[in-house]
């Protein structure tokens, strides 16, 4: 990377573009930062200010202060990175940049992390706001894990397991692994804080595992540490050694690695103030720098021997720690084993809950027979995440008209579920009690009702819960075909071209979008198949190497099974998916529907 950015640097200074060089030094400045070389790193980031202070680019010298600010952070120095911080944060403000804003009010709360409790929720939540206004999702979920940090910390386990929750649920939306493997972990440590030893050991393992995939030490080390704690608790002594041993060998990874930064740093800030005192005293005060270097050197080896002592004594405590706790395992397995039985009975009334709410959510959906009846030939694969889900199919008929749907609610599971009976309720009213056919206008009135229903008297927040679906209106004497979309496409086959037909960027239920949906009018030819779906297929991880379906590989597999039936068709879609799956979790509910004209 460095290489590159200075060919970069090279090249912007040869034509003379002054922006590109400033941006240039920003870059070279993060990248000496990371590696530890903090001299070079500020008088790049000291350049970088010059000349974008010298132009007026406002927006790049915000982000270079936040860049300096995170130096200062690093190196423990609160105060200092704070005012960088808000310097940012300033002219963010004055610019009217958001996401810069967010990401400063972000940094200031992890500096008052340290010291103060109130006042970081405080900037967090800003933060949080901000991102869910301009629906920045990956500083949405930062800010949400953040937050559930910060109420882990004060024994607000709730709180904690809510937000810990909802930034699993948007890193899972937007594909960042990184951040699940952390999300699951912190949910597995607060669950087990809970006393809730099967979430706790589920979360932790899936943690775990992407940790493992992706090997990255620090992620290991913590979902390790918390399985380690879970078998104790299942009395289960080797596998609680194995991933306390893989917990010590992560830490002392890690641990080597910042005492190596730590020394760099140090050595380079020694460097720095022995030129400033060559410059200033000369030749002079040369034997008074060897002293300050042999002194440097003492201080090194004073480090080294007392992390050398410290591991020594930590090493003892933890063996004495492992006895002690073999010990009072043999007095408490009976008390445990009660635990547990007690345990296993609410989850055993808890599953038999949620598998009658299926039963009901299943009512709700158009059986096979009618589906066949009235679109003829059409298949649906239908795949929930959970027992119950936040997908579903609808269908009404209103004389020679069929409207039919694929539907995608907010969420999946429980909460899914019971937003999809709102929906699904919504639809229902729009066609039935105000007479309403056009698709467009359906959705129109659907979002006014799922509004209506979530917002509770004298509550003016806006909601956040709603529905993506892709919804049509089929004439079948006629062969016109009517649809709109919310955030859902349509795809048409005809004659073996694939036209996709674009959805409104708006769900049903979206109170910060005011415009009406797109109504699209198509004329149709016999043999045409029109597919319409939720994202839950093309979303999935999977394959050879664990990345995404895609919406690209979706299109090429409904092309390549068109011409077959459509029940030849539905065992394609679901091979296909299963196959592509493997042993990789179900990230979310699948709905997939086909008609054929």
């Amino acid at each position: 990377a460095l290489s590159y950015y200075l060919r970069s640097l090279e090249f912007v200074e040869q034509i003379g573009d002054r922006e590109g060089i400033a941006i240039a030094l920003n870059n070279i400045g993060y990248v000496y930062s990371d590696k530890g070389q903090i001299e070079k790193s500020l008088e790049c980031y000291r350049k970088s200010i010059k000349i974008l202070e010298e132009i007026g680019e406002k927006q790049f010298l915000a982000t270079t202060y936040n860049n300096v600010g995170y130096i200062y952070k690093m190196q423990d120095d609160n105060e200092i990175a704070l005012g960088y911080y808000n310097k940012s944060l300033k002219i963010f403000k004055e610019i009217g940049f958001e996401e810069g804003e967010a990401g400063s009010y972000n940094n200031i709360g992890q500096i008052y992390a340290v010291i103060d409790n109130a006042k970081a929720l405080e900037f967090y939540q800003k933060s949080l706001e901000i991102q869910q206004k301009i629906r920045h999702r990956k500083g949405e979920a930062e800010a949400s894990n953040n937050i559930g940090a910060l109420f882990e910390k004060i024994g607000e386990y709730k709180e904690a397991y809510y937000y810990y929750s909802l930034s699993l649920e948007i890193r899972k939306e937007i594909g960042d692994v990184v951040g699940q493997a952390h999300s699951y972990s912190s949910i597995g440590h607060v669950r087990l804080l809970q006393g809730n030893l099967i979430d706790a050991k589920k979360y932790a393992r899936e943690g775990f595992k992407i940790s493992k995939r992706l090997g990255f030490p620090e992620s290991i080390r913590d979902a390790a540490l918390i399985l380690s704690g879970i078998y104790k608790y299942e009395n289960n002594p080797s596998k609680e050694l194995e991933m306390y041993k893989l917990y010590v060998e992560m830490n002392d990874s890690i641990s080597n690695e910042e005492t190596k930064k730590v020394t760099i740093k140090h050595n380079i800030r020694y460097q720095f103030e022995k030129q400033a005192l060559t410059d200033s005293l000369g030749r002079v005060e040369s034997e008074k720098i060897k002293d300050l270097e042999h002194s440097q050197e003492i201080e090194a080896q004073k480090l080294y021997s007392f992390i050398g002592i410290v591991g020594f004594g930590l090493m003892f405590l933890v063996v004495m720690v492992v006895l002690r706790g073999y010990q009072l395992k043999r007095k408490s397995n009976l008390a445990l084993e009660d635990k547990n039985k007690v345990i296993e009975e609410k989850n055993s009334e808890i599953t038999d809950s949620i598998t009658y709410a299926k039963r009901i959510q299943q009512a709700i959906l158009p059986p096979s027979s009618e589906l066949s009846t009235t679109l003829k030939e059409c298949f649906v694969f239908y795949k929930p995440k959970d027992i119950v889900a936040g997908d579903f199919y609808w269908l009404q008929t209103v004389e020679d008209v069929v409207l039919y749907a694929a539907a995608d609610c907010t969420g999946h599971g429980v909460p899914g579920a019971m937003v999809s009976v709102v929906c699904h309720n919504a639809l229902n009213r729009a066609v039935r009690e105000h007479g309403l056919i056009e698709p467009a206008a359906i959705l129109d009135k659907t979002s006014e009702l799922v509004i209506e229903t979530f917002k509770s008297e004298g509550d003016d927040r806006d909601i956040k819960d709603g529905m993506d679906i892709a919804l049509c209106s089929l004439n079948m004497k006629t062969k016109e075909l009517q649809y709109a979309g919310a955030n859902n496409s349509l795809y048409i086959i005809s004659d073996g071209e694939l036209t996709e037909i674009k959805p409104n960027k708006r769900s049903v239920g979206d109170s910060y979008r005011k415009e009406n949906f797109k109504n699209h009018v198509l004329k149709l030819s016999e043999n045409d198949c029109i597919y319409t779906f939720s994202d839950g297929y093309a979303d999935q991880f999977g394959g050879p190497k664990g990345k995404k379906f895609m919406y690209k590989q979706f299109k090429k597999l409904l092309i390549s099974i068109h011409s077959m039936s459509m029940s030849d068709q539905q065992e394609r879609v679901k091979k296909e998916f299963n196959e592509w799956k493997g042993d990789t979790f179900q990230i979310d509910d699948v709905c997939v529907i086909g008609v054929r004209i």
